[in-house]
């Protein structure tokens, strides 16, 4: 959650010749903070049926949210585990 926050103490001492960026929980939201530096995303697993199952109704707003966090990574290239998470992230 505080990435960015670590990030940017981090830069200050430090080169960054690349960021992988994973997703096997809430994803880093790198695209958000770096522009310049090339970020691979890796997906592990999407999640969506594990938020609607734990915690409806909140369940279904942090899906939403999860779902639209994926759209920052659109420009960046993505290493999936599985077919499936492919397929997921496709749809």
């Amino acid at each position: 959650m505080f990435a960015w926050w670590w990030y940017r103490k981090y830069r200050q001492n430090h080169s960054v010749d690349i960021i992988l960026d994973e997703a096997g929980g809430w994803p880093l939201l790198s695209p958000l903070f770096e522009r310049k530096i090339p970020i691979i995303f890796l997906a592990n697993h999407i999640g969506e049926k594990e938020f609607i199952t734990r915690f409806p109704p909140i369940g279904w707003v942090a899906k939403r949210l999860y779902d639209g966090f994926f759209g920052l990574y659109r420009h960046c290239k993505t290493l999936t585990i599985s077919q499936s998470t492919k397929q997921e992230l496709i749809t």
